[in-house]
């Protein structure tokens, strides 16, 4: 993964989870050494290739319940191009057919389908053959948020002074400024389990076994990408 150290501002952080905002993944693109290493014959590319496409897919699952969660987000955290992907994640894994599996592996390739299916089948696949109606609820309350985040971005209005980091909690703010050291639990642990207990109440209430799934894996990622960045802080701190 790319390292990625914001340093235009004192209060950033060094961060090894990859830029996911628009203009950001571009710059990585162009930037990157697999074209490079692609010429000179090796092997390395592929690898850093399936390490970010597995970063990308942790991105997926955690933006959907982060954007909800959490306010001012750096500008490269997240962007349009994310929103459609996670749109297209959280669909294809409602659909009720066996091709929305292989759409949620691959959902780069999800957002194709509106210039090959028409209206009707899109109508079909995301509306009404589906497994959990509160997955739809959550797809459709998520991608608003994803949606305001990006407006906000490209206004440059509610950014976060680091570029890099994704969101400030809801809940640290409506704590007293002296529980800000707890940041890294909260974003670690307590938003996690938040998001859990959300599927469990889903279950519970409904018997949504998908809704679940959905939040528990959503869940994890973002632990995942929380916990990554703070031992890769840790790590660093030592040397």
């Amino acid at each position: 993964m790319a390292k990625l150290i914001q340093a235009s501002d004192q209060s950033s952080k060094l961060r090894i989870v990859p830029h996911f905002g628009d203009v950001a993944m571009m710059l990585q693109l162009m930037r990157s050494k697999i074209w490079r290493e692609l010429y000179e014959g090796s092997k390395k590319p592929y690898w850093r290739i399936l390490v970010w496409l597995f970063a990308a897919k942790i991105e997926m699952f955690a933006s959907a319940s982060r954007c909800i969660l959490r306010y001012r987000h750096g500008h490269n955290t997240t962007g349009l191009l994310m929103g459609l992907w996670v749109f297209s994640m959280i669909a294809a894994f409602n659909m009720d057919l066996v091709i929305g599996w292989l759409l949620v592996l691959i959902p780069f390739f999800s957002p194709l389908l509106v210039f090959v299916l028409d209206w009707g089948h899109l109508e079909q696949y995301l509306f009404l053959s589906i497994k959990s109606n509160l997955l739809l609820g959550f797809m459709v309350v998520s991608t608003s948020f994803q949606m305001v985040h990006v407006l906000l971005l490209k206004t440059k209005k509610g950014c976060n002074k680091d570029a890099c980091k994704r969101g400030n909690s809801w809940l640290l703010f409506l704590l007293p400024n002296r529980f800000e050291s707890l940041e890294i639990w909260v974003q670690t642990l307590i938003e996690p389990l938040l998001i859990v207990m959300v599927g469990l109440c889903g279950w519970w209430f409904f018997g949504d076994t998908v809704f679940l799934s959905f939040m528990v894996l959503s869940a994890i990622s973002l632990c995942i990408q929380e916990l990554a960045d703070e031992m890769y802080r840790m790590y660093h701190g030592r040397i």
